[in-house]
């Protein structure tokens, strides 16, 4: 150690400092309590790394899981510079439900009586490398009864929606039968 009064270099065994004679016990406890203190700096420091990242983890885990296409979506259709923040020129609406059934209604006055009824599945299709979308699902669905101009018929043709989530509650939706894109909210 080194002692304070004069800047001698001492054995850490020393009492006294051997050049000006500086009792050296003092010198000790301020070392240890130095070395004390930077040692629970770093425990605190190592303590908050760990608590933040755990968070990350826990906040990434929750988030995604939250990122579904159960719900009900408003669907408007896609222009190259659209404006999601405001309120949309809907077109039609999809409710998907949690127990694999879901339903289409149009908002269109020549075809208001159009609605279509069946069950859904859901197909993650996340692409890691793509950074514009929070999450991409291919959904399935297979509509059982169509009502158009209040008459019935039967279907079994499936179809495909890709929901390419931009934000948790905000989609754009590709048609991938007739490439038709939509941008809705839930």
């Amino acid at each position: 150690m080194k002692c304070k009064k004069c800047g001698m270099m001492v054995s850490d065994e020393a009492v006294t400092c051997p050049n000006c004679g500086d009792a050296l016990n003092d010198q000790l406890v301020d070392s240890v309590i130095k070395s004390e203190g930077n040692f629970q700096v770093k425990k605190f420091a190592a303590i908050s790394f760990g608590i933040m990242i755990a968070t990350l983890i826990i906040y990434s885990v929750f988030f995604t899981m939250n990122i579904t296409v159960v719900g009900k979506w408003r669907c408007a259709a896609y222009e190259k510079d659209i404006d999601v923040s405001k309120e949309l020129n809907y077109i039609f609406e999809m409710e998907f439900n949690k127990d694999g059934s879901f339903r289409y209604d149009t908002y269109d006055t020549a075809s208001k009586d159009f609605h279509m009824v069946g069950n859904y599945s859901v197909e993650d299709n996340s692409k890691a490398n793509d950074s514009n979308y929070l999450g991409i699902q291919n959904v399935y669905y297979i509509p059982e009864t169509i009502v158009q101009n209040g008459e019935k018929s039967v279907s079994k043709n499936t179809s495909n929606f890709e929901f390419d989530f931009i934000e948790k509650n905000i989609v754009l939706l590709i048609d991938t039968k007739n490439s038709y894109s939509y941008v809705c909210k839930k």
